[in-house]
């Protein structure tokens, strides 16, 4: 055989195994995800403070829609959309002449309902979609108080039989009772606080079961706060305010 035939061959094999790799991966990729079920209770908390008294609680609820994520090379535009629940918990730590410490946990439950899989030339009929943005907050400001935000974490699909994480981090309890905690960048694209709380974004909720995020703060001793969430997403925001409550 001649050398010419044999690169010809080889050069053809290669095509074969390149154009395999590609119709694989775009079938990957186009996938639609299986409807999740709803969480079997969306109220419960995967983070809670490691002491304290919980002195306000309130949940919030919406449906998300991310933005389409297109790939020329795989000549495919994909889509997912669905719902979360959220619900929000405050902590009195500690009560002193310095202050009133408090801790804000927050836990999301991101419920994958539809997807869609489309060549990036098709006109896609769907809901508005953008990042989902959650916020809480206290109606008395910080001050000159140091306010703490932990980078939170994100459950992926959860298994059956693997243990949670613990202690989490230093303050914090994780209770999930499966899943993979895994990290927050994956799914989340922005965060950031203000005087009077902290918010969080998240781009990618059809990466993740559960977020949860922590935030800590020490307010005037005495004060009388009350705590807010708001769930913003796309078609709208939902808010909900706790009952004032009573310091040190």
């Amino acid at each position: 055989m001649s050398t010419s035939v044999k690169v010809v061959g080889a050069s053809v094999g290669a095509l074969l195994v390149l154009g395999g790799a590609w119709f694989y991966a775009r079938a990957e990729a186009a996938a639609i995800p299986p409807a999740e079920e709803a969480p079997a209770d969306a109220e419960a908390a995967a983070v809670v403070s490691d002491g304290g008294e919980e002195v306000a609680w309130s949940c919030g609820s919406g449906s998300w829609s991310e933005s389409p994520s297109s790939s020329p090379l795989l000549l495919l535009t994909t889509g997912r959309s669905g719902w979360v629940d959220v619900c929000m918990r405050a902590y009195l730590v500690e009560s002193s002449d310095e202050g009133d410490l408090y801790r804000l946990a927050v836990t999301a439950y991101w419920t994958t309902e539809d997807g869609y899989a489309v060549g990036p030339w098709d006109r896609v009929d769907a809901e508005a979609s953008g990042p989902v943005t959650i916020e809480v907050s206290s109606s008395v400001d910080f001050g000159d108080s140091d306010v703490v935000t932990s980078l939170g974490f994100s459950a992926e699909q959860c298994e059956t039989g693997v243990e949670g994480s613990g202690m989490w981090d230093e303050g914090w309890v994780v209770e999930l009772a499966d899943g993979r905690p895994g990290t927050l960048p994956d799914v989340m694209s922005e965060e950031g606080t203000s005087s009077t709380g902290a918010w969080w974004t998240i781009d990618l909720p059809s990466q993740a079961d559960v977020t949860g995020h922590t935030l800590e703060m020490t307010l005037p001793p005495g004060s009388e706060p009350e705590f807010e969430l708001v769930v913003s997403s796309s078609d709208g925001s939902v808010t909900a305010t706790s009952p004032a409550v009573s310091g040190g």
